[in-house]
């Protein structure tokens, strides 16, 4: 089962009805332990997001799909065919990856309308996220972190990143104001020990400075 939480007391859930083969969205006022609507799938849920007014919904199908539903009642706004994921959210935008074999895309739909905003392709192995108020995306690949406006997916800027990352990989991207903690795990296809570390960094004037963390 699969869980999001959206606005309030808004949770959406993507469960097998009693282990079925079928699966189904439900959408649950938990303050009011009232369920709002429920929607039948074609397909295995693998991710939910719920941001705004709408409910995102990768399905893993033949083809593989990505249902973009209205958060009031269930209804299809948009079906997006092909290998999709919902990633984060700002407040006026969705942005979800596309994998088409080993490419890998990020793109931009509106909170209004559900229309594409913009797309551009990056590293299979690039983590994103937004700061608190939503003005930034932020991308690490290749070793660098860039800066995006998720209104347009333009660079705003791009900083290599400190020698801690020479022979790890991000793993996930957390920015908390000025400052973005880096989960990085090692490189490399060998056997690793099950360790990892964080790194803390300042994000004020495009640096990559390490920062102090307790």
């Amino acid at each position: 089962m699969l869980v999001a939480h959206g606005s309030g007391d808004l949770w959406v859930a993507a469960v097998a009805p009693g282990g079925a083969a079928e699966f189904e969205s439900r959408a649950v006022d938990v303050a009011g332990r009232e369920e709002l609507w429920r929607h039948p799938l074609q397909g295995r849920p693998r991710a939910v997001l719920v941001t705004g007014n709408w409910v995102l919904l990768a399905l893993d199908d033949e083809p593989p799909r990505c249902l973009l539903l209205s958060a009031a009642d269930g209804a299809i706004v948009h079906i997006a065919d092909g290998d999709w994921e919902p990633v984060t959210a700002t407040p006026g935008q969705v942005i979800l990856r596309r994998r088409l074999g080993a490419r890998h895309w990020l793109a931009g739909r509106s909170q209004v309308d559900g229309r594409e905003l913009w797309e551009h392709e990056v590293n299979s192995a690039a983590v994103v996220a937004v700061s608190p108020d939503g003005a930034t995306l932020y991308e690490i690949a290749y070793r660098q972190l860039r800066a995006h406006d998720p209104r347009t997916g333009d660079q705003l800027w791009s900083v290599p990143l400190p020698e801690q990352f020479r022979d790890s990989i991000a793993a996930s991207i957390t920015v908390a104001g000025d400052v973005a903690y880096v989960f990085l795990r090692p490189s490399g296809l060998e056997v690793q020990p099950l360790t990892a570390n964080v790194v803390a960094l300042a994000l004020a004037e495009a640096t990559t400075l390490p920062v102090a963390t307790p």
